[in-house]
């Protein structure tokens, strides 16, 4: 799989993926951990009746960014580890090395597993709905 029929961040060489993909696993988990402070602020000071409507409210803009995040962090994935999969490497530096794909990965599952934990302690359905999501679009979830 040449270059020009990569996508996003998978489209990068290793070493221009390398800084874009840890920025946005930064920014992913900064997101959560705010999801995550605002729906304890929200739990603790609502009521039972408001609860389920003020709880989706405050993640709205969170949870886009969340989601748009985790696909193109593990579309980047999935198309790395197809080329190695295809043997289909022209130059070793288009492509992030097995150790780094691991380590890239282990850090995608945490955060995944960020959301998902969140959504254990708040019930929430977004968030849910957010996992459902990549988990129908990606087997390794």
């Amino acid at each position: 799989m040449a270059s020009e029929t990569r996508k996003g961040l998978a489209a990068l060489n290793a070493r221009d993926a390398a800084p874009r993909f840890q920025s946005l696993c930064a920014s992913t988990f900064a997101a959560l951990q705010e999801r995550i402070r605002l729906g304890h602020e929200v739990a603790i000071s609502t009521e039972g009746s408001e609860h389920a409507f003020l709880r989706t409210f405050p993640y709205f803009a969170r949870d886009k960014t969340i989601a748009k995040n985790l696909h193109t962090l593990m579309d980047a994935l999935d198309t790395w580890k197809a080329t190695y999969a295809n043997g289909d490497l022209l130059q070793s530096d288009d492509v992030p090395s097995i150790e780094q794909l691991s380590d890239w990965t282990a850090t995608v599952h945490r955060l995944v597993h960020l959301l998902s934990e969140t959504n254990n302690e708040l019930n929430d359905p977004r968030g849910s709905e957010m996992l459902a999501e990549l988990r129908n679009a990606y087997v390794a979830v």
